[in-house]
Formats: C-alpha cells, structure tokens, sequence
C-alpha cells in the first residue's frame, strides 16, 4: 500500500515539473518573440524666437512603429513619450523639419520601423501688434415692437491685438455682435461680451461691455399751445404772444390720444404787479411721461397787467 503511494507521489510530481518547465518556456519564448507595435509619442516644441509664430503645421503627436520583444514593447505602452523639437533655426515663411523620434534612448533597444509623419512644414510669421477700435453692431427690436435701441457704448471702445503681421496689419476694427431683440421691456441694458478675432489673434483685454439703452418708440410733433397763467387770472393780464408753438417727441402708441396731447401745457407764473404795468416772464411746458420737449418757439412772454379788468370794464 505504501509503495503505490509513493509511486502516485513521485508522477504527480513529475507532472508538476513538467507544467513548471512548459509555462517557462512559454515565456521566454514568447517575452524574446519579435514582434511590431505602435507607440505614440508627445510632442513638444522650443526655441522659438519672441518675435515669430508659428501659423500651421504643428503637431501634438507623432507614430513610431517599433519592432522588439513583445514584453519590453508592452512597458511602452505604459509610459509618458515625449519627442522635443527646436526652433530656433525657423525663419518666416515655410520651414520644413525632419523629424527624428527614433533617437530617443527610450527606444535604442528596439529597431524603428517607420515614424508617421516623418517631418513638419511649419509656416512661420513675425508676430505684429496694434491697436484697434470696437464697433458694436446691435440687432434692434423688430419694426412691431414699441421699442427702439438708442445710446449704444462700449466700454472699451479700443483693444490691443497681437497676432501674424500679415493679419494683424489687415484689421482695422473688430465687430462686438449683439441681439437686442429678445428684450421686450424698456430701460438701460449692459451686457459682457467676448471679443472674436481671426484665428491666431490674440486680442486684450478678451471682453467688452456693451451699454445700451430700450426706449419707446416716439414721433416728433409739432404743436401750439394757449399759454395759460399760474397764479393770475387772464382777464387781468394780457400776454403777448398769447399762444407758443411747440416741438414735442411723444410715444408712438400716444401721438393719437388726445387727453395725452392735451396734457401738454404752457405755463407763465404771474409776479406782483401793479395795474398798467408789465414783465418779461418764462414759459414752462408742462409734459407728461414719456414725453420730451425737442424746441419751443418762444422761452418767455410779456405779461401786463391791465389798468381795468375785463369784468369791470362798461359795457360798450
């Protein structure tokens, strides 16, 4: 009994010795195994002179295909590549580059197969600076609506743009775009808004304020007036010219309403003073809301006092 135990022992451990030594070598074989794969590597750039800028043609990555053991490609895999590129040598206009990722130390174990791309075309441009004015291009409200855009500022109304001299030297004012026809009621608006500039542009500061105000639509009308005594009956005084003519901006919803229009008044207040005698005195045009006086005819009247007055005159 004791015999044929040790003999089951002694296969199962041979068994054990074999697997050992075929996993082994399923290892070496396959870790030393030659074979390819694709590794990207980061680019980055320096050396480029203060007063160029690079237009078009960089890259953030290259390819590398590699061929080595399979084992040391895997640790690639895991591990932040990066691929330098100088220029300090670029000039403007086109500046062609080899690129070279293959001399890295990362990979002198392996063998490079190819690296896509293999060069940069880098345009190249002096990097100009100028100044240059805003100009605030607004959408009004629509011809139904009751409001019109009116005092329209940027603030500011200048910025500093930096970017290639071809560009830049073009530029003579930047559009600051708007909607203001979303807005449905009355009153001052300010609003932060990004400034765009062409691609490449660098602009400072990057934001403006649009100001601007929503008012009622109104019409210009021109109207004359009775001028009417406050603190003085008119059958004691005489007013010369008795009526002044006015010009009126009114809200466009009330230039057919007549108790508004009939609300627009002129004033002259009465001093003291004695029968037969007579003052230069000013007007005051009395408005209701919305309303604003643009001119009037006659900013004062004269006023006289009369030695009789009309109810106490005979009767002819």
């Amino acid at each position: 009994m004791f015999s044929v135990s040790k003999q089951h022992l002694q296969t199962a451990l041979s068994i054990l010795l074999s697997l050992v030594f075929a996993v082994g070598l399923w290892y070496v074989v396959t870790g030393s195994a030659q074979v390819e794969a694709d590794v990207a590597v980061r680019v980055e750039y320096r050396g480029l002179s203060s007063g160029l800028l690079v237009e078009e043609g960089m890259i953030n990555s290259v390819n590398v295909r590699l061929r080595g053991p399979a084992e040391l490609l895997r640790s690639l895999h895991d591990r932040d590549l990066t691929y330098t590129v100088d220029l300090s040598e670029v000039r403007r206009g086109a500046n062609v580059i080899p690129l070279e990722p293959g001399r890295l130390l990362e990979f002198k174990a392996y063998e490079v197969v190819s690296s896509r791309p293999n060069r940069l075309v880098l345009e190249v441009d002096a990097l100009a600076e100028k100044i240059v004015p805003l100009e605030a291009s607004v959408i009004p409200p629509g011809e139904n609506s009751e409001l019109r855009l009116a005092n329209v500022l940027l603030e500011p109304s200048f910025v500093t743009v930096q970017g290639p001299e071809h560009i830049v030297r073009t530029l003579e004012k930047l559009d600051v775009n708007y909607d203001a026809n979303r807005e449905a009621e009355s009153g001052p608006r300010s609003v932060n808004l990004a400034i765009v500039a062409p691609d490449l542009v660098e602009v400072t500061p990057p934001v403006t304020t649009l100001r601007y105000t929503l008012t009622a639509k109104t019409e210009l009308l021109d109207l004359e007036r009775l001028v009417q005594l406050d603190g003085g009956s008119m059958s004691e005084y005489t007013v010369t010219p008795p009526r002044v003519k006015l010009r009126v901006d009114v809200p466009e919803a009330r230039m057919h309403d007549s108790s508004y229009l009939a609300s627009i008044r002129v004033l002259a207040r009465v001093p003291e003073l004695a029968r037969g005698a007579g003052a230069r005195v000013s007007v005051l045009v009395m408005l209701p809301p919305g309303a604003h006086l643009v001119d009037v005819e006659n900013l004062d009247v004269q006023l006289t006092r009369k030695s009789v007055p009309d109810e106490d005159r005979p009767l002819e």
